[in-house]
């Protein structure tokens, strides 16, 4: 593999990729690479989220009003593709700022430099960016359309069956197996890099999700609000 794409094996081979992320980091192809993917899937993502949000409209909504939020959706597209490389500098930033400060707050092993923890944090990006396509094949090929509170077949409330408040529904698909497989490998990779403990490693990085999906929600649910969007 490339030196640049050693990022890319964080979620496969944590241990191996964060030995070499700590000699000589690289981030910057390993983002634009993941940039254009994350760009790829939301191409890919809108037919089935435009008929998820028109299947969340009220039912009040007429045919015409409903041709034209399908319209507006469509000419959106293109401004939320150019978006993309954005949002995933920002949410990469801000989860290696989120390991930095927790880091230096307590004191875990050795203090790790910006691009150690950037590279660290696209290869968390990866995972992410798994998850958003296997929802997009659940729209495609799933019984029913994929939205933020599907019952993705690999989610805890898939588990429980039950469909508590909207809040709690988010939260309940927000842990699922590529939860566990994000806050895991970031573990393992922060252990290897900073040289301290799995399980602090790993609780650092169980922290910065946390806050990551706690915002998610609280923003979902104010679109939503918003939007008066049905359940």
């Amino acid at each position: 593999m490339s030196e640049h794409l050693i990022p890319w094996l964080v979620p496969f081979r944590p241990s191996r990729a964060a030995a070499r992320l700590r000699r000589s980091p690289r981030w910057l192809i390993g983002f634009c690479v993941l940039a254009v993917l994350a760009g790829a899937i939301e191409v890919f993502s809108h037919s089935p989220a435009v008929e998820a949000t028109l299947e969340h409209l009220p039912n009040s909504a007429t045919a015409p009003e409903r041709e034209a939020v399908r319209e507006d959706l469509d000419a959106a597209l293109p401004a939320r593709v150019a978006m993309i490389p954005v949002q995933v500098f920002v949410s990469t930033s801000l989860r290696a700022l989120m390991w930095y400060l927790l880091f230096a707050a307590f004191g875990a092993g050795d203090l790790p430099r910006g691009k150690q923890l950037m590279s660290i944090s696209v290869g968390a990006g990866v995972i992410d960016q798994c998850e958003r396509l296997a929802e997009t094949l659940h729209a495609f090929y799933g019984t029913s359309l994929a939205t933020e509170t599907s019952v993705f077949p690999w989610s805890v409330l898939a588990l429980t069956g039950e469909m508590p408040s909207y809040a709690g529904t988010l939260l309940l698909t927000s842990l699922n197996m590529f939860t566990l497989w994000s806050v895991g490998a970031v573990g393992w990779a922060l252990s290897v890099l900073c040289s301290t403990s799995k399980i602090k490693a790993v609780l650092i990085a169980a922290a910065v999700w946390t806050v990551s999906a706690g915002c998610t929600i609280v923003l979902l649910h104010l679109l939503r609000n918003a939007y008066a969007l049905s359940p």
